[in-house]
C-alpha cells in the first residue's frame, strides 16, 4: 500500500510506532483522525490525496473534521493515539 503524506503541523509527543498506526489504517476514501484526550481538538489527520474533505483545524477542530467526513461521504477511522499531547501519558523512549 502506498503511504499518505505526512504533516506535523505542531509540537507533540508521539513515536514512530503511533505514525506508524495512523499511516496503515488510511485506504482510499478513508479518513483517519486521532483527537485529542478531551476530544475536541484534533492531533493528526492520514487521508489520500484524493479524498474530498476539507480540512478544519482550530477550536472544535474533531467535529468539524467528523462533519466534513460525513458530509463528503467519507468513511471515517479513528486512530487510537488519543494521547499524543501528553507526555504523561508516553513511555519512555
Amino acid at each position: 500500500m502506498p503511504r499518505s503524506s505526512l504533516r506535523c503541523t505542531a509540537t507533540s509527543f508521539i513515536v514512530k510506532s503511533d505514525v506508524e498506526a495512523l499511516l496503515d489504517a488510511t485506504g482510499a476514501g478513508v479518513f483517519v483522525i486521532a483527537p485529542d484526550r478531551k476530544r475536541i481538538g484534533t492531533n493528526a489527520i492520514a487521508v489520500r490525496r484524493a479524498d474530498p474533505v476539507p480540512l478544519r483545524f482550530g477550536f472544535d477542530s474533531y467535529a468539524r473534521h467528523l462533519d466534513a467526513a460525513t458530509s463528503a461521504g467519507t468513511l471515517v477511522r479513528e486512530c487510537g493515539a488519543a494521547d499524543w499531547d501528553s507526555i504523561s501519558t508516553r513511555p519512555a523512549i
